[in-house]
């Protein structure tokens, strides 16, 4: 059995899951690079982890995907 999801479906998980936001985890070796960093928030990973707005599960989603 194929599950083929309709094109609102995929909407409706981009609109969910996909953060408003691109976010790049970083470690701490790449931040000694130096790389322009203006109009960019730079958030150590406890900050993140204990933040509210990044528990939605947009964010969650994707700092799980990057860690895979």
């Amino acid at each position: 059995m194929k599950i083929k999801p309709t094109k609102n479906i995929l909407q409706t998980w981009i609109e969910t899951y996909v953060p408003e936001k691109d976010l790049f985890f970083l470690t701490k070796e790449d931040l000694i690079t130096r790389i322009d960093s203006s109009g960019v928030l730079i958030v150590p990973i406890e900050e993140f982890f204990n933040n509210s707005t990044y528990m939605q599960i947009n964010y969650v989603n994707s700092c799980e995907y990057c860690n895979e």
